[in-house]
């Protein structure tokens, strides 16, 4: 209906704009998600910051968007994002009847794998370990895991994207860090400390999903 693609375009409008602040480029639109990258055609040093910013200014303006949908009686829409670092081949796409300027390569393919990881892990921000390596320390981030993905022999380590570092939420910069102590609990196989203080984040964190 008119009233439903009228939503979705607001949808549509909080995400590109938070693209185009960034001077990203938005490449298209695959049903209700975007696509969109950052690096060409003009070179840009701090792409992967400049896109860990738009995805967290997405993030909030969605959030605003939903509470007044929701305040309306609007079923609020959920979101996932996924970032990945990788090196593509920009130009111009398509027959000479039809073309477009867009990327290829095997990177688009893995930012959509750890886009749709969000679904498992209950986050909405998720960026692989070279965007976290590329952004550098500005943001708070926590690492959740490492995942085999299709079509990769590599297992690919992921992280949340929590807060820009100049602004972080405190609280979650203290989960972020009593996390990684339980995952590493974990990882060397202590489980009953890893228990305990999952056990423990759980009581002041209880919609923590990961």
């Amino acid at each position: 209906s008119e009233a439903q693609l009228a939503y979705v375009n607001k949808y549509f409008e909080a995400v590109c704009s938070a693209v185009l602040d960034e001077d990203g480029t938005v490449k298209e639109f695959q049903g209700d998600g975007v696509v969109a990258f950052w690096g060409a055609p003009i070179a840009q040093p701090d792409h992967a910051v400049r896109a860990c910013r738009a995805a967290l200014a997405a993030a909030a303006r969605l959030d605003v968007l939903c509470a007044s949908w929701a305040a309306r009686g609007v079923p609020a829409p959920s979101y996932r994002m996924g970032l990945h670092t990788a090196e593509l081949v920009a130009g111009e796409i398509g027959s000479q009847e039809r073309g477009t300027y867009g990327i290829v390569g095997d990177g688009m393919n893995l930012a959509s794998r750890i886009e749709g990881m969000n679904k498992f892990y209950g986050t909405r921000i998720l960026i692989s370990e070279a965007t976290r390596v590329r952004a550098g320390d500005e943001f708070v981030v926590r690492e959740l895991d490492v995942v085999r993905v299709v079509g990769r022999r590599a297992p690919v380590k992921v992280f949340e994207l929590i807060a820009h570092g100049s602004r972080p939420d405190l609280s979650a910069s203290r989960s972020s860090g009593r996390y990684a102590d339980a995952l590493n609990a974990y990882r060397n196989r202590d489980w009953n400390r890893a228990a305990q203080l999952l056990d423990d984040l759980l009581e002041t964190h209880p919609d923590d999903a990961p």
